[in-house]
């Protein structure tokens, strides 16, 4: 067996980071760009699968100023839509303005909270695949689990003990075929479960072992030549990876 061969992705800071994982991915451009808060990750967190449906690249800004870095991005891209995920307390108003006078196309998906912003993404995503549900008060399974969501035309819907109103709305009473839980031993009330007629439940000790798991159980469809890996302990360069990882149904691991 041959060395394994490594490269990295890398920039000065996560935005630049994300702007290098799009250089790679879509050298010749794309017509879409998905756009997240780099600082916080709540919203964030849903928009891999977003991207992979409009083969697009993940990039990310402050939420007062579009980064000039990702707005040069942007640019070489020579992206005609720029869908900002979340409301304005994650990418506000002045981001959008500056991005309509580089005279591309905006839209938003946004919802009252984290949790119905997950699942407006997955509204737009489509749950035909059925869903991926993981916590959404922290990032590392979310993280670990994008990139084979996104591959799998799967969304990922974030949720706290239960689900709220408006996602209890949505999915439940048989309306997705299944699911699939990351999350540890006591993540998810048992009510959340009687709502799907299929789903399985990912366990592990941590994140990390979460990660791994995921994994194996979606191995089959994976292609395990190439790897992506990124650290757990923060989440943009892990979630910009993701979009490229799923162009080559590629798994992301946490480190």
């Amino acid at each position: 067996m041959g060395a394994t061969q490594t490269y990295r992705i890398e920039g000065k800071d996560r935005y630049l980071t994300a702007v290098e994982i799009s250089k790679r991915g879509w050298p010749d451009g794309s017509d879409v760009v998905v756009l997240a808060n780099g600082i916080n990750y709540p919203d964030a967190l849903s928009a891999a699968p977003l991207a992979k449906k409009h083969n697009a690249p993940i990039l990310l800004s402050p939420k007062e100023k579009l980064n000039p870095d990702t707005a040069m991005e942007i640019k070489r891209l020579k992206a005609r839509r720029v869908i900002l995920v979340g409301g304005d307390s994650a990418l506000s108003t002045n981001v959008l303005f500056e991005l309509r006078m580089m005279g591309v196309e905006v839209s938003r998906i946004s919802g009252a909270n984290r949790y119905d912003t997950s699942l407006a993404v997955a509204q737009e995503v489509g749950m035909g695949q059925g869903i991926l549900v993981v916590r959404g008060d922290r990032y590392q399974d979310a993280v670990g689990a994008s990139a084979i969501a996104a591959g799998q035309g799967m969304p990922l819907i974030l949720v706290s003990n239960n689900l709220t109103p408006e996602q209890e709305k949505a999915l439940g009473n048989d309306q997705v075929s299944n699911a699939i839980f990351v999350g540890g031993d006591r993540d998810f009330s048992t009510r959340i479960f009687n709502l799907f007629p299929e789903w399985i439940w990912i366990k592990g000790s941590d994140a990390y072992e979460r990660n791994v798991e995921l994994v194996k159980e979606f191995e089959r469809g994976l292609d395990l030549k190439d790897v992506y890996i990124a650290t757990g302990r923060a989440f943009p360069d892990a979630l910009a990876a993701s979009a490229l990882a799923a162009q080559g149904d590629n798994p992301v691991f946490l480190i």
